[in-house]
């Protein structure tokens, strides 16, 4: 089965890391976004979704209506799976009784929270608009609306950040008792205000042991690493995320939305004039595409199931796409497994404690 994402570009103010596809102070526009989604989805009616994922932006900006009217158009012109894994992000600052009611009915089974720390002194160094008791205050309201799978967003590697501190934040993080948590060193990306200001992370040099703490308090904490930034209690793993990185087929609707069918990768503009322009005027967002030879497909395949901690059947990848590793490229997995970066088990490869800390590295000298 596929996948479907839905972009909501809307946010009230942009964090200073942030360099994704957003718009800030546009909400007027939301309903005439949610119109152009609708048309996007005429294409694709009848489809059927195994997971579904509304991300952002801030999709939690929307009003209870707008909530509502989305998830009425994708019941109405999609096939979602009984057991479908339908995924609603959201800020602190958005939650309150009534939203989470409404995604409750609307059939949301997991919220995902982007907290980024329960220290208020790096929520106002990121930028972000809510409070520490928010975010408590979010959690507490989600569990008291019935929602029973909550995955929260946690940054960690800030340039002055002690040990210390970390583990202080993560045992914080482990007391909301969530099930879910996706951990994230600060990167500073191009185009984000931080990029402007110059600023930076913790050294490559530091990493190493800044991760390994991450790991070590939130395995410890009873949450299992199953990818290299995501841990979850047993049973709670992301199966949307885990369709990605497995490379399945998924589509994506919205502004700066990609979509991959058997190959052909496509996206859409990824300003929300001219996307909305677009829709209006043929019914597709799409501003490019390409098609992907199967060669190229086994390769991204191959380096993307290296981030999940159960790895990849090679057997099973080259009968998935028809392909084979070169005697090179066998030489060189040999070569990492020998070094002690990549493992064997059961049938399967994937990367070693160590490996995953240079997994990047190990992937750029694979192919």
């Amino acid at each position: 089965m596929k996948s479907l994402y839905i972009h909501v570009p809307f946010c009230s103010a942009k964090c200073f890391y942030c360099s994704f596809a957003v718009v800030v102070g546009r909400e007027t526009e939301a309903d005439e976004y949610i119109q152009c989604l609708e048309k996007e989805m005429f294409p694709y009616r009848g489809m059927i979704f195994s997971t579904v994922y509304v991300g952002g932006g801030t999709p939690g900006i929307l009003s209870g209506s707008q909530i509502a009217r989305l998830f009425d158009m994708i019941r109405r012109e999609f096939n979602i799976a009984k057991d479908a894994e339908i995924t609603f992000e959201v800020n602190p600052e958005n939650v309150n009784a009534e939203k989470m009611d409404i995604l409750r009915r609307c059939g949301v089974n997991r919220l995902s929270v982007g907290l980024q720390s329960l220290d208020p002194r790096r929520l106002f160094y990121l930028g972000r608009k809510h409070t520490v008791e928010q975010s408590r205050a979010a959690i507490f309201t989600a569990r008291k609306a019935g929602l029973k799978n909550i995955s929260v967003d946690w940054m960690f590697g800030f340039k002055d950040q002690t040990i210390s501190e970390l583990k202080l934040d993560a045992r914080r993080i482990i007391d909301l008792g969530a099930e879910h948590i996706s951990s994230y060193a600060l990167s500073v990306e191009p185009n984000s205000l931080f990029s402007a200001r110059r600023e930076s992370s913790i050294s490559a040099d530091n990493f190493a042991e800044y991760y390994q703490a991450v790991t070590e308090h939130l395995e410890q904490g009873g949450y299992q690493q199953y990818e290299i930034s995501n841990y979850s209690r047993p049973g709670f793993q992301s199966r949307h995320n885990i369709q990605y990185w497995q490379c399945s087929d998924y589509i994506g609707l919205g502004m700066a939305a990609h979509s991959h069918i058997q190959g052909h990768r496509y996206w859409n503009h990824a300003r929300l004039g001219n996307y909305m322009a677009a829709v209006r005027k043929t019914g597709s967002g799409m501003e490019g595409e390409e098609h992907l030879e199967n060669r190229l497909r086994f390769k991204e395949a191959f380096l993307v199931g290296l981030r999940m901690n159960g790895g990849i059947g090679i057997a099973d990848y080259e009968k998935r796409f028809n392909e084979r590793l070169s005697t090179e490229e066998k030489e060189k997995i040999d070569g990492l497994v020998r070094d002690g970066f990549l493992k064997y088990s059961n049938n399967s490869l994937s990367a070693t404690d160590k490996g995953r800390i240079v997994l990047d590295e190990i992937c750029a000298r694979l192919f």
